[in-house]
Protein backbone atom coordinates (compact mmCIF):
# COMPACT_ATOMS: atom_id res chain seq x y z
CA UNK A 1 0.00 0.00 0.00
CA UNK A 2 2.79 2.40 0.89
CA UNK A 3 4.57 1.66 -2.38
CA UNK A 4 1.39 2.28 -4.35
CA UNK A 5 0.87 5.59 -2.54
CA UNK A 6 4.45 6.66 -3.25
CA UNK A 7 4.17 5.81 -6.95
CA UNK A 8 0.88 7.72 -7.20
CA UNK A 9 2.44 10.76 -5.54
CA UNK A 10 5.43 10.67 -7.89
CA UNK A 11 3.18 10.45 -10.95
CA UNK A 12 1.06 13.36 -9.71
CA UNK A 13 4.16 15.46 -9.08
CA UNK A 14 5.50 14.67 -12.54
CA UNK A 15 2.22 15.63 -14.18
CA UNK A 16 2.09 18.89 -12.25
CA UNK A 17 5.62 19.73 -13.28
CA UNK A 18 4.84 18.94 -16.89
CA UNK A 19 1.77 21.17 -16.87
CA UNK A 20 3.68 24.16 -15.53
CA UNK A 21 6.56 23.47 -17.91
CA UNK A 22 4.35 25.13 -20.54
CA UNK A 23 4.65 28.45 -18.67
CA UNK A 24 7.56 30.45 -20.07
CA UNK A 25 7.15 33.57 -17.91
CA UNK A 26 4.96 34.79 -15.07
CA UNK A 27 4.73 38.15 -13.29
CA UNK A 28 2.00 38.55 -10.70
CA UNK A 29 2.39 42.34 -10.65
CA UNK A 30 0.84 44.74 -10.16
CA UNK A 31 2.74 47.00 -12.55
CA UNK A 32 1.41 50.54 -12.88
CA UNK A 33 2.14 51.95 -16.34
CA UNK A 34 2.13 55.71 -16.79
CA UNK A 35 4.21 58.61 -18.04
CA UNK A 36 4.46 57.78 -21.72
CA UNK A 37 7.77 56.85 -23.31
CA UNK A 38 9.01 53.31 -23.79
CA UNK A 39 7.53 52.14 -20.51
CA UNK A 40 8.81 49.31 -18.33
CA UNK A 41 10.57 46.19 -19.60
CA UNK A 42 9.25 42.88 -18.30
CA UNK A 43 12.74 41.34 -18.66
CA UNK A 44 11.26 38.04 -19.82
CA UNK A 45 14.46 36.77 -21.42
CA UNK A 46 12.36 35.68 -24.40
CA UNK A 47 12.67 36.64 -28.06
CA UNK A 48 11.35 35.62 -31.47
CA UNK A 49 12.86 36.36 -34.87
CA UNK A 50 11.98 35.71 -38.51
CA UNK A 51 11.93 31.97 -39.09
CA UNK A 52 10.23 31.01 -35.82
CA UNK A 53 7.66 28.24 -36.19
CA UNK A 54 6.22 27.82 -32.70
CA UNK A 55 3.05 29.09 -31.00
CA UNK A 56 3.07 31.39 -27.99
CA UNK A 57 0.26 32.65 -25.76
CA UNK A 58 0.42 35.92 -23.82
CA UNK A 59 -2.17 37.09 -21.30
CA UNK A 60 -2.63 39.78 -18.70
CA UNK A 61 -5.22 41.60 -16.65
CA UNK A 62 -5.54 45.32 -17.33
CA UNK A 63 -7.30 47.86 -15.12
CA UNK A 64 -7.63 51.64 -15.67
CA UNK A 65 -6.55 53.39 -12.47
CA UNK A 66 -6.45 57.17 -12.84
CA UNK A 67 -7.29 59.92 -15.32
CA UNK A 68 -6.82 63.66 -15.40
CA UNK A 69 -9.99 65.57 -14.41
CA UNK A 70 -12.71 64.80 -16.99
CA UNK A 71 -10.42 62.78 -19.25
CA UNK A 72 -11.88 59.55 -20.59
CA UNK A 73 -10.16 56.63 -22.27
CA UNK A 74 -9.89 58.67 -25.46
CA UNK A 75 -6.59 60.44 -26.07
CA UNK A 76 -4.59 58.00 -23.99
CA UNK A 77 -2.82 54.80 -24.93
CA UNK A 78 -1.66 51.71 -23.11
CA UNK A 79 -0.31 48.33 -24.15
CA UNK A 80 1.90 45.38 -23.58
CA UNK A 81 4.12 46.00 -26.58
CA UNK A 82 6.82 44.07 -28.40
CA UNK A 83 10.13 45.78 -29.09
CA UNK A 84 12.93 44.76 -31.44
CA UNK A 85 15.80 46.80 -30.10
CA UNK A 86 14.42 50.33 -29.90
CA UNK A 87 11.78 49.73 -32.59
CA UNK A 88 8.15 49.52 -31.50
CA UNK A 89 6.27 46.42 -32.62
CA UNK A 90 2.93 44.69 -32.14
CA UNK A 91 0.95 45.86 -29.11
CA UNK A 92 -2.20 44.70 -27.32
CA UNK A 93 -3.97 47.27 -25.17
CA UNK A 94 -5.52 50.52 -26.39
CA UNK A 95 -4.33 52.89 -29.08
CA UNK A 96 -4.53 56.67 -28.74
CA UNK A 97 -7.95 57.79 -29.94
CA UNK A 98 -10.60 55.10 -29.37
CA UNK A 99 -12.07 54.01 -26.05
CA UNK A 100 -12.00 50.38 -27.18
CA UNK A 101 -9.28 47.98 -26.17
CA UNK A 102 -7.50 46.60 -29.21
CA UNK A 103 -4.20 46.29 -31.03
CA UNK A 104 -1.77 48.57 -32.82
CA UNK A 105 1.69 48.30 -34.34
CA UNK A 106 3.08 45.20 -35.99
CA UNK A 107 2.54 46.69 -39.46
CA UNK A 108 -1.24 46.27 -39.21
CA UNK A 109 -4.03 48.82 -38.80
CA UNK A 110 -5.40 49.55 -35.33
CA UNK A 111 -7.95 46.86 -34.52
CA UNK A 112 -10.71 46.97 -31.91
CA UNK A 113 -11.53 43.92 -29.80
CA UNK A 114 -14.96 45.31 -29.04
CA UNK A 115 -14.76 46.31 -25.39
CA UNK A 116 -16.46 49.70 -25.55
CA UNK A 117 -16.55 51.46 -22.20
CA UNK A 118 -15.38 54.56 -20.40
CA UNK A 119 -12.13 53.48 -18.78
CA UNK A 120 -13.02 55.65 -15.79
CA UNK A 121 -15.27 52.78 -14.73
CA UNK A 122 -12.03 51.01 -13.78
CA UNK A 123 -13.26 47.55 -14.77
CA UNK A 124 -10.46 44.96 -14.92
CA UNK A 125 -10.30 42.99 -18.18
CA UNK A 126 -8.44 39.79 -19.04
CA UNK A 127 -6.84 39.74 -22.50
CA UNK A 128 -5.33 36.56 -23.94
CA UNK A 129 -3.68 36.31 -27.34
CA UNK A 130 -2.10 33.56 -29.39
CA UNK A 131 0.75 34.20 -31.82
CA UNK A 132 1.28 31.52 -34.46
CA UNK A 133 4.70 31.86 -36.06
CA UNK A 134 4.85 30.15 -39.44
CA UNK A 135 8.47 30.54 -40.53
CA UNK A 136 7.83 33.68 -42.60
CA UNK A 137 8.12 37.38 -41.77
CA UNK A 138 4.48 37.49 -40.58
CA UNK A 139 2.38 35.70 -37.98
CA UNK A 140 -1.29 35.00 -37.25
CA UNK A 141 -2.73 36.44 -34.02
CA UNK A 142 -5.93 35.44 -32.21
CA UNK A 143 -7.16 37.55 -29.28
CA UNK A 144 -9.73 36.71 -26.61
CA UNK A 145 -11.32 39.27 -24.28
CA UNK A 146 -12.30 37.89 -20.88
CA UNK A 147 -12.18 34.24 -22.04
CA UNK A 148 -14.29 31.77 -20.10
CA UNK A 149 -11.74 29.87 -17.95
CA UNK A 150 -13.48 26.49 -17.98
CA UNK A 151 -13.85 26.39 -21.78
CA UNK A 152 -11.15 25.20 -24.16
CA UNK A 153 -9.63 27.46 -26.79
CA UNK A 154 -11.83 26.08 -29.56
CA UNK A 155 -14.98 26.39 -27.43
CA UNK A 156 -14.60 30.11 -26.66
CA UNK A 157 -17.53 32.19 -28.01
CA UNK A 158 -16.88 33.99 -31.28
CA UNK A 159 -18.09 37.19 -29.58
CA UNK A 160 -14.95 37.05 -27.44
CA UNK A 161 -12.56 36.30 -30.31
CA UNK A 162 -10.70 38.51 -32.81
CA UNK A 163 -8.25 37.24 -35.46
CA UNK A 164 -5.50 39.09 -37.34
CA UNK A 165 -3.31 37.94 -40.23
CA UNK A 166 0.08 39.08 -41.52
CA UNK A 167 1.26 40.60 -38.24
CA UNK A 168 4.93 41.31 -37.50
CA UNK A 169 5.54 39.81 -34.05
CA UNK A 170 9.33 39.78 -33.78
CA UNK A 171 10.82 40.96 -30.50
CA UNK A 172 13.62 40.76 -27.98
CA UNK A 173 11.83 42.78 -25.30
CA UNK A 174 8.27 43.13 -24.01
CA UNK A 175 7.27 46.42 -22.39
CA UNK A 176 4.25 47.72 -20.48
CA UNK A 177 3.41 51.28 -21.56
CA UNK A 178 0.82 53.99 -20.98
CA UNK A 179 0.47 57.70 -21.72
CA UNK A 180 -0.03 60.55 -21.42
CA UNK A 181 1.63 61.29 -18.09
CA UNK A 182 -1.70 61.84 -16.32
CA UNK A 183 -3.04 58.35 -16.98
CA UNK A 184 -2.28 55.11 -15.16
CA UNK A 185 -3.18 51.56 -16.16
CA UNK A 186 -2.46 48.62 -13.87
CA UNK A 187 -1.18 45.31 -15.30
CA UNK A 188 -1.17 42.09 -13.32
CA UNK A 189 -1.11 38.30 -13.68
CA UNK A 190 1.05 38.46 -16.82
CA UNK A 191 1.56 34.99 -18.32
CA UNK A 192 3.51 33.79 -21.35
CA UNK A 193 2.87 30.13 -22.11
CA UNK A 194 2.73 27.52 -24.84
CA UNK A 195 -0.88 26.46 -24.18
CA UNK A 196 -4.19 28.30 -24.02
CA UNK A 197 -5.18 26.69 -20.72
CA UNK A 198 -2.11 28.02 -18.93
CA UNK A 199 -2.42 31.49 -20.45
CA UNK A 200 -6.12 31.78 -19.66
CA UNK A 201 -5.69 30.65 -16.05
CA UNK A 202 -5.65 33.12 -13.20
CA UNK A 203 -3.77 33.35 -9.94
CA UNK A 204 -0.31 32.23 -8.79
CA UNK A 205 1.58 29.47 -10.53
CA UNK A 206 5.00 27.90 -10.15
CA UNK A 207 7.55 27.85 -12.94
CA UNK A 208 9.41 24.55 -13.48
Amino acid sequence: MRRHTLVTALIAAALLGYAHATVLFYNAGPIDATGGGAGQSLATGLSRSVGATDTMYISFEIEPRSFYNSQTAANTYTALQMYAGNSEGFAVGKSWAPTNYGTFGGEVSDTSINIVEDAKLQIPRRLVYKIQYNGTSKATVTIWKDPIPYLSESAQPTSKTTSLNNVSCWFNDLRVRAGDSTTTYRYSDIIIATTFDEAASRGPMTLP
